[in-house]
Order: C-alpha cells, then sequence, then structure tokens
C-alpha cells in the first residue's frame, strides 16, 4: 500500500472532475474526466500518441473489450438531450457509431450509468424517457454500432423508479440498482422508499429468483 514514487501523473485541472478510470490489457490507463480523455504509460506519463477528439460536459464513461470506449456527453443544460459517443482506443472518434440521444424526465438525469457488454452491445440507464424518439423506460440496449435493440424488451417495477447503477454479470445477465420513488406519506416506522437489486435476462426478462 505504499506509494509508488515512480508513478508521476499530469495534474488534473482543478476545474475538473474524474468521470472514469480503467486499466487496458496493454498496462496502459485511461483516464476521464469532465473535460478531457488521457492515455497514461506504466509510469504515469502522457502517451503522446492518443489524441481524444472529443468535446467537454462528459459525465459517464465505459470500456469495451476491444479497448474502445463510450463517453456521455451532457449538454441538458442548454439543448435538453445528451448523447453518448464511441471512441476507438487512439482517442479519434468513431464515425460508424449512431450516437443516440436521449430526451429527460422531468427532474432526472439523463444517463446515470452505462454497462458495456463482452459482445459489444451496451447497456443504458437513467432518468431519460425517450431515444431516438422511441418511449423507453429509462432503460435501453444499443447494438455496438449504437442501433437500438428492439427485442430487448425490460420488465421493470411498476410505478415511479430510476436505475441509478448496471454491473454485466459473465453470464450476460444484468444486476440493476433500482431507485423507487413513493408519492404516499409512510407513518413513523413504516417502511420507507428506497433501493432495491433486480437482476434481468440479456433480453430484458425478469430473471428467476430476481423479484
Amino acid at each position: 500500500g505504499s506509494l509508488d514514487p515512480e508513478f508521476n501523473p499530469p495534474r488534473l485541472s482543478e476545474l475538473s472532475s474524474l468521470v472514469g478510470l480503467t486499466v487496458r490489457p496493454d498496462g496502459k490507463a485511461v483516464v476521464a474526466t469532465s473535460f478531457a480523455v488521457m492515455l497514461l504509460n506504466g509510469d504515469g506519463s502522457a502517451d503522446t500518441s492518443f489524441q481524444f477528439e472529443g468535446v467537454s460536459f462528459l459525465t459517464k464513461f465505459a470500456f469495451q473489450p476491444d479497448g474502445a470506449f463510450l463517453l456521455h456527453n451532457d449538454v441538458g443544460s442548454i439543448f435538453d438531450y445528451s448523447t453518448v459517443q464511441r471512441y476507438r482506443p487512439n482517442g479519434s472518434r468513431d464515425q460508424t457509431f449512431r450516437a443516440p440521444f436521449f430526451s429527460p424526465r422531468e427532474g432526472g438525469d439523463q444517463v446515470v450509468a452505462i454497462a458495456a457488454n463482452p459482445d459489444g452491445s451496451v447497456l443504458f440507464a437513467g432518468g431519460f424517457y425517450s431515444i431516438y424518439g422511441i418511449r423507453l423506460p429509462g432503460l435501453a440496449k444499443l447494438h455496438s454500432d449504437g442501433v437500438l435493440d428492439l427485442d430487448f424488451h425490460p420488465q421493470m417495477p411498476g410505478g415511479a423508479f430510476e436505475v441509478v447503477f448496471v454491473s454485466v454479470q459473465p453470464d450476460g445477465k444484468f444486476l440493476l440498482l433500482v431507485y423507487r420513488f413513493h408519492r404516499v406519506v409512510y407513518p413513523i416506522g413504516g417502511p420507507v422508499p428506497g433501493d432495491s437489486l433486480i437482476r434481468l435476462n440479456p433480453d430484458g426478462s425478469l430473471a428467476r429468483g430476481a423479484e
């Protein structure tokens, strides 16, 4: 647990916040902040061959098995929508990826979680109510090229809710942390609204034993 004196990463801007961090199979680290993405060598120095062609206002990051990565760009305060772009391992934007546009529910975050699947597809969760103009319950699955997976039909709980975390299991199932909103007043000592775990099959159906 001692500090490695040979690791000297560049100083992050005081105006930015860390969005994501992952170590690639080659030992290099991808560091995403709210304003930029960097690739660091094993000693912490910046890999100058990595040229990030992205934008700012980054809020979510997901690393894909092929070395590419996804970034959520939140411009909702300006245009009332957000989008996700895919970038190649060298930092260039993947022009073949159809960037989705998310429209938020009132008072909800647009995208709060992204999970990359081994097959290249991606699961998005958040407070959005539509993607590509198609109404969805805050949970959507896209193919590796960004096209909406119309065979994914998530069975979500009734009432108001928001998925706040997503994880992909080795068997391809999805584990979701769901926050349920309740619009009733509970008596002291009674049940209160809160989080619950839900597991879905790859097609979105409720996994057995996950109710």
